[in-house]
């Protein structure tokens, strides 16, 4: 009775040991704040404006590409407009390009990092974003096959 009792015991742990590894599925990113060249998260007491964007199945975002002031910070507002999931990231060429990698090793991966969130169908979400220097930069959805279909534009900061 004892060694049964031992055995669902070590079965019962492994069983949790591997829940608690697998994050239970759902792979979501939550960070404070995630600094990059494109600026950095900003305070929503100093938005100056709002930009309302979309997220399209034709894989593109409308607009297409934004304007900024380098020092602005501004509220993205990001609607998911089509049927299927998307996501919206502010960052650099190399910084989608690694991300666009992990997120095809976990392409259940959900966001809300300060410069990205994923998007439901239907749902919308906000950034507050302060851009730090001049540039171009990109938005971009990185769920795999996304980007690769031009769902990406510039954001240019002046």
């Amino acid at each position: 009775m004892l060694n049964r009792n031992w055995m669902i015991g070590a079965l019962l742990m492994s069983a949790s040991v591997t829940v608690a590894a697998s994050g239970g599925h759902d792979h979501s990113h939550h960070h404070e704040s995630k600094a990059s060249p494109a600026g950095s998260p900003g305070d929503a007491a100093k938005v100056s404006r709002s930009i309302e964007i979309k997220t399209t199945d034709a894989m593109k975002f409308e607009p297409g590409a934004i304007e900024v002031k380098a020092g602005e910070t501004v509220k993205l507002v990001i609607t998911n407009a089509g049927q299927v999931r998307h996501e919206f990231s502010l960052g650099t060429e190399e910084e989608h390009r690694a991300h666009g990698e992990m997120m095809r090793a976990m392409p259940d991966m959900k966001h809300d990092d300060g410069a990205s969130v994923s998007l439901e169908p239907g749902e919308s979400r906000e950034i507050v974003w302060t851009f730090a220097s001049a540039g171009t930069f990109e938005m971009a959805c990185n769920l795999p096959g996304h980007y690769e279909a031009g769902m990406h534009g510039d954001v240019t900061v002046k």
